[in-house]
């Protein structure tokens, strides 16, 4: 229920609407209007390189529905998005020898393997993707595990932010897009 209740949260502050659009049916939406978050320096998108577009995503979240409504943001920022529900399921992609990704992006916690565990392994099997981790049960700071240059953006966030961390995360690639 708390689960639950969490999501329902989080997709309110983020400001996304269930329903049907051209993209499917039942697909998750922008509000019409921006909905204001919690800021911290690391979201605030000042400074962030060109917006990116095109790119391959891999996204890792075990909560179907945050997964499902971060995949339709990524969709209608231009991006194509291959999801997976744990590390262990994308891991298995990666071994099959998919690393032709420009980003992967794992939620944090995740039951039997963490998003900076699974990101360590992704980058023994593809080296050199960069990645970014979402969360929101750790502060940025707190999360000092993770491989180096790996970003992290706190949930709730908004379509804006995401596309800014893409920005900086992605770097180079980002900008020559």
């Amino acid at each position: 229920m708390i689960t639950i209740r969490g999501v329902v949260e989080w997709v309110r502050r983020v400001g996304f609407t269930a329903g049907a659009s051209a993209g499917g049916a039942g697909r998750a939406e922008p509000a019409e209007r921006a909905i204001a978050m919690t800021s911290s320096t690391s979201q605030s998108g000042v400074g962030a390189p060109a917006r990116a577009r095109g790119m391959r995503i891999l996204l890792v979240d075990d909560h179907a529905e945050v997964r499902s409504t971060t995949a339709a943001v990524l969709h209608d920022l231009g991006h194509e998005v291959v999801e997976a529900a744990n590390g262990n399921d994308a891991l298995t992609v990666l071994k099959n020898g998919d690393c032709e990704y420009d980003l992967m992006i794992s939620d944090y916690a995740m039951p039997n393997l963490s998003g900076t565990e699974f990101l360590r392994e992704a980058r023994v099997l593809c080296p050199g993707v960069p990645a970014l981790i979402i969360t929101g049960y750790a502060e940025t700071d707190a999360i000092q595990d993770r491989p180096d240059g790996v970003e992290v953006l706190l949930k709730p966030f908004t379509p804006n932010n995401l596309d800014a961390a893409l920005g900086r995360v992605a770097g180079a690639l980002a900008v020559s897009r």
